[in-house]
Order: structure tokens, then sequence, then C-alpha cells
């Protein structure tokens, strides 16, 4: 990952030439394994990696944003239970979804994102 990360912000860099942070949001179970520093030859890359497990899920369930909401799946349900924890996503789906065809838009976000999670 450390290599791909660092192609990848070469290309940033040599396209864009601004300032480039990088996050790997990692969505495994358990604790994550892979480096996050590449240093060889004198060169030197670092980029941060985020364990979304490690956040409570109302942190992204109480957000007024689609998007953030649908990120609640894949973080810690703090002992709630897995199907309460999903139908209280899908109604703060439907709370804050405009119209019917976001709303199936986003239902089918959270059933690929669920697989992820298992």
């Amino acid at each position: 990952m450390a290599y791909r990360m660092a192609d990848y912000w070469l290309l940033l860099k040599a396209k864009y030439k601004l300032p480039i942070r990088q996050f790997v949001i990692f969505i495994g179970s358990g604790q994550p394994k892979m480096s996050t520093i590449l240093s060889e030859d004198g060169n030197y890359f670092q980029f941060q990696l985020i364990n979304i497990t490690q956040f409570d899920y109302q942190r992204f369930f109480q957000s007024d944003s689609a998007e953030e909401v649908l990120l609640a799946v894949l973080s810690n349900f703090s002992g709630e239970d897995p199907e309460n924890a999903l139908n209280q996503i899908i109604h703060r789906l439907e709370e804050i979804t405009p119209d019917q065809r976001t709303f199936q838009k986003h239902l089918r976000q959270l059933r690929v994102l669920s697989k992820l999670r298992k």
C-alpha cells in the first residue's frame, strides 16, 4: 500500500502542483498491519491510516449528510445489536434524503458497504 500511495502522491503532485494530504481508511476487522511508511535509499514517504472501526457509529449516524451516515455501517456499533443499528441507519437516511430516488440510491450504497463489513 505504501508504494501505491507514493505513486498516487507523485502523480497528483505532478499534475496539480498543490499540497496533498493522503489518508487510507481501513475497513477490515482487527487491527491494520500495513506499513504506512516507505523509507528507502534516503527517500521517505508516509501517509495516515484511519481505522474506521475505532469510531462509534453514532458519530456518523447523527450527521445531516447521507454520505457520512452511510459510513456508520462500517464503524463500531458499541455493543448495539447490528440489526437494530442498521435499521437506525436506514431510518436516518430516510429522514435526511430529499426524494425517493435518492433514498433508493443510498440504500444500494448501504448494501455494498454492509457487505464489506459482513
